[in-house]
């Protein structure tokens, strides 16, 4: 029991039913020495000028860092870090081997890929009984959308958004406003942002925009007939005419057999070339998901087939197409 004759663990298991966010908060010493400790006691305190705070247990062997260092960074992680927050948990182990860090203001080191890191400058270092509390100016920040890891209970958790939040998606047909939520938009904004990078990659490639969707289509199904590429593509507004289709034979990126009915083949120059492409839309289908869950990213991906579904208006699936 402690002096104050409150029972140490029951008030420890009474705080643990409010939920947290989970942080790794690193520095780096006047030696060179980097530190880092996971914490869950980080809060804001001024948005002008732009403060926050953490706190850390007196017996940590990282405490003397913390307090001699200039500037320290706070790392927000998301939901899929739990093991790095596991790692900074832990005693008496290079938490840094093997990481990825770069240099932040003072030093500290920058962890990668977190839902949001704030880099400050030490402002202020309190006693907070069995704790030293730091609080930093924020200098500069970033974030990106994502589920966060959450600790309750003693226990690493997901947060999710309650259903039924209340959305804007009206659309008033008298003005030609609508709201933040409607779905049209949000769908063609997403598609801009994530479609506009890769057409950049097709110029550097040296491809038009119709001679990707070809490339794509044949490395999903080669052996397509000229009609049934057409058919294929036709939602895309880019099925090929038979001069694109001569364009790509003379540059090898395509083979056609004799005749209008002729099959047409991808080359391996045409699939190295694609594959090119893909690589790019493979960073830029990473960067939009960053920070969700595996669950987000199926619950999406479930979401958007049957969007798919609801319009496809006799659109062919490419996956269970019948070549004709």
């Amino acid at each position: 029991m402690a002096q104050s004759g409150i029972d140490p663990r029951a008030f420890r298991n009474a705080l643990g039913q409010f939920a947290t966010g989970v942080t790794i908060v690193t520095a780096c010493g006047p030696g060179g020495e980097r530190v880092g400790a996971t914490v869950s006691s980080f809060n804001s305190v001024s948005l002008d000028p732009p403060l926050v705070l953490f706190s850390l247990d007196k017996r940590a062997y990282s405490r003397a860092i913390f307090e001699s260092s200039t500037h320290f960074a706070v790392h927000v992680l998301s939901l899929e870090q739990k093991e790095l927050a596991q790692r900074f948990a832990m005693r008496g182990s290079d938490k840094f081997a093997g990481l990825p860090c770069g240099g932040g203001l003072g030093d500290a080191p920058i962890l990668d890929d977190c839902a949001a890191c704030f880099e400050c400058e030490t402002r202020h270092q309190y006693d907070g009984g069995d704790h030293v509390i730091f609080v930093g100016e924020v200098k500069r920040f970033n974030h990106v959308a994502g589920a966060p890891l959450v600790f309750h209970g003693g226990a690493f958790a997901e947060a999710r958004l309650l259903s039924g939040a209340p959305i804007d998606a009206a659309v008033d047909e008298s003005t030609g406003r609508f709201g933040p939520d409607f779905v049209c938009y949000l769908l063609a904004r997403a598609h801009f942002q994530t479609y506009r990078p890769l057409a950049v990659e097709f110029a550097r490639v040296g491809i038009t925009e119709t001679e990707y969707f070809v490339l794509s289509m044949l490395c999903i199904r080669d052996g397509l007939t000229y009609a049934s590429l057409c058919e294929l593509l036709e939602h895309t507004g880019h099925a090929p005419s038979r001069e694109d289709l001569g364009a790509m034979v003379s540059r090898q990126l395509v083979s056609v057999a004799a005749g209008d009915a002729g099959v047409i083949h991808i080359t391996e120059s045409g699939r190295q070339t694609y594959i090119v492409v893909l690589s790019m839309d493979g960073r830029i289908a990473n960067q939009a998901v960053l920070g969700f869950s595996p669950r987000e990213i199926a619950e999406l991906a479930g979401y958007l087939k049957r969007v798919i579904q609801n319009t496809a208006a006799g659109t062919p699936d490419v996956w269970t197409y019948q070549k004709s």
